[in-house]
């Protein structure tokens, strides 16, 4: 490996890290047990963060859903 490439994994791997402490600091804000309808307007917000962030690092959509850190439940 040449030190362009350690140097590029390496900040790869620093960005993943922050991006998740990220989505773990908005997440935080949802109680586990709460329903989509009792969201704040905070709390969609966000959500809606998340998901933009999710989207940056997961591009296929399928994979996305399968992977998100939102756990939606289906009641279906």
């Amino acid at each position: 490996m040449t030190d362009k490439q350690a140097v590029y994994l390496t900040n790869m791997q620093r960005s993943l890290v922050e991006v998740y402490n990220q989505i773990e600091q908005l997440l935080s804000t949802i109680p586990d047990d709460c329903d989509e309808s009792d969201l704040t307007t905070d709390q969609w917000d966000n959500v809606k963060n998340v998901q933009a962030l999710e989207e940056e690092w997961i591009l296929n959509a399928e994979m996305r859903r399968e992977m998100s850190c939102i756990d939606w439940i289906d009641e279906d």
